[in-house]
């Protein structure tokens, strides 16, 4: 008896030693990944840090080996950190030519609509010929709503690190819009609502990007990972 005991706990011993850990990187993100509201963003998530995305990500690790740790860090930081091998792979994150250049995206792990938001009384609004020219637009730094703004030379202004400071800058019209994340402003408004417009840009999955130094050592890894997400979202 006591042999058979001492067999099944070197085999589950055996089996926790055998998980392999990995690192996602993220920030704190209203609706995909975000700590309750007025409680400290902590550099490690627990067990109160939530979300579309984050629900997505825990359920399909629930079938993996592996021993998930999610960082909460700046977007730019947390992408640059992938980029330099100090971690897996970052999310939530669009798909772009720039991030397919050391890493590679995964199933859609949560929908997204980048949409532009702009005062009522605003004198030039998206649909309005020169708001490109004229229009001083903000978006999140380090995020791939600001990369497109600067490559298509639209005029940028502030440099947010987060979607609160956004708003809270097109509100005291430092700028004339923003290009921001739907679910995400959104959440964000209440009495906002009233008084601030929006417009549909484009439709954008958000996914996560998995560093190809990480894929180079687990090649089984992504099929297996994506296959396991498709199934979550179904059953949400």
């Amino acid at each position: 008896m006591k042999t058979a005991l001492l067999l099944v706990f070197f085999s589950l011993s055996t089996q926790v030693a055998a998980q392999e850990s990995i690192t996602l990187t993220t920030f704190n993100l209203p609706h995909y990944g975000y700590f309750p509201a007025n409680s400290s963003i902590l550099p490690v998530a627990d067990h109160t840090f939530t979300g579309e995305s984050v629900r997505t990500i825990r359920c399909a690790f629930k079938s993996l080996p592996y021993q998930l740790t999610i960082k909460v860090m700046p977007w730019k930081r947390a992408q640059l950190t992938v980029q330099k091998e100090l971690a897996d792979g970052f999310f939530s994150a669009s798909e772009n030519d720039a991030r397919d250049e050391f890493a590679v995206f995964s199933a859609p792990i949560a929908d997204q609509r980048w949409q532009w938001y702009f005062k009522t009384s605003s004198k030039i609004k998206p649909s309005q010929e020169g708001f490109k020219q004229e229009a001083v637009i903000g978006a999140l730094n380090g995020s791939l709503m600001k990369t497109w703004l600067n490559e298509n030379s639209y005029k940028l202004g502030v440099n947010a690190q987060s979607s609160e400071a956004l708003l809270k800058s097109l509100l005291v019209g430092r700028i004339d819009a923003i290009l921001a994340n739907e679910k995400v402003m959104n959440s964000l408004m209440h009495d906002e609502l009233n008084y601030i417009e929006s417009k549909e840009h484009s439709v954008r999955p958000l996914g996560v990007y998995f560093s190809k130094s990480f894929l180079e050592r687990s090649p089984d890894f992504l099929a297996k990972f994506n296959k396991h997400v498709r199934q979550c979202r179904k059953s949400f």
